[in-house]
């Protein structure tokens, strides 16, 4: 599984590399309809596949519940704005980018991580809905509060919008799971296929359309990479401090490292590409965060599932 989340780091590259490659051949517009078609295909194969009869487990395990949310919830947007004004302080678009795709804790891929470091995977599986509910009502809110008026987004069209993004999907994926057995049990045997598959054909499509845009930010683009890998470093030092200080063992320590470290930004992509459309730099670091993110998350799982295995807790 760690090297399906590998693979489909280098297919979000290719698309995003491929779309540069002929936008800068063809001028080809920005394909709205499309792009919005392919990122609402994706979030259908995340929202079939939410058990949310699961949320009521969360609270089996109180102090790690806690944990995580106020990690995720609290210390994570804040830690995320503070490297933006850090290291892009003139540039508000990746500032706003940086904030969108690391506020957002993931709902799905960290389950994998948490397994192959030896994690404790139902408690992390439990947490997975209340996750996914609060970063689609809070993201928005983090933007709105810590740069909405730099941006000049009005806050109630950003909320509207942001959710309205979210309602079909949603609604498709409910009926489907509560009417349409045959076709859950379809759509969840290829949840992973088909959300990288429409996530690519999105990135491929903004690449496309904003070819010139992207090109000339590329050094911009480049240097994001610091402020990145900055943060996933932190927050597995920050995770790991957390929990000793709570003196849990190891199963509960991989859990909240994965918790706190595994991002959403393909769900914050989708939520926000209605919004940024005419501003691709913000999409793009959006596209760049999962390139350090997964390869990052897969050596962290193989050392510390290596070092459960040796017994070096």
């Amino acid at each position: 599984m760690r090297h399906e989340a590998l693979i489909h780091t280098v297919a979000m590259l290719l698309s995003a590399l491929l779309g540069l490659f002929l936008g800068r051949l063809t001028d080809v517009g920005m394909s709205e309809i499309f792009i919005d078609a392919a990122l609402g295909a994706m979030l259908y194969f995340v929202f079939v596949c939410i058990d949310g009869s699961s949320l009521r487990r969360a609270f089996g395990n109180n102090r790690f519940t806690a944990t995580s949310l106020l990690l995720n919830f609290l210390w994570t947007p804040f830690l995320a704005f503070g490297l933006g004004l850090l290291f892009f302080a003139g540039d508000v678009d990746v500032r706003v980018g940086l904030l969108l795709c690391l506020a957002a804790p993931c709902t799905d891929w960290y389950l994998v991580f948490t397994a192959a470091a030896r994690g404790d995977v139902a408690v992390s599986s439990a947490i997975l809905p209340l996750n996914l509910i609060l970063q689609i009502v809070l993201v928005p809110v983090y933007f709105v509060l810590l740069l909405g008026p730099s941006v000049g987004t009005p806050s109630v069209e950003l909320l509207l919008l942001a959710l309205s993004t979210l309602a079909v999907p949603l609604v498709v994926a409910v009926v489907v799971r509560h009417f349409l057995p045959r076709v859950r049990e379809v759509s969840e045997s290829n949840a992973s296929t088909g959300q990288i598959t429409f996530l690519c054909a999105a990135v491929f499509l903004m690449f496309l359309g904003c070819a010139g845009e992207m090109t000339d930010n590329l050094p911009t683009l480049v240097w994001c990479l610091v402020p990145l890998i900055l943060f996933f470093v932190l927050m597995t030092v920050v995770a790991r401090l957390v929990s000793a200080a709570q003196g849990w063992e190891h199963p509960l320590t991989a859990s909240l490292t994965f918790t706190v470290l595994a991002r959403n930004s393909p769900l914050v992509l989708a939520m926000m590409a209605p919004i940024f459309q005419d501003r691709p730099l913000v999409l793009a670091v959006l596209v760049v965060c999962p390139l350090v993110e997964l390869p990052f998350l897969s050596a962290v799982s193989y050392v510390m599932g290596r070092r459960a295995e040796l017994g070096q807790l």
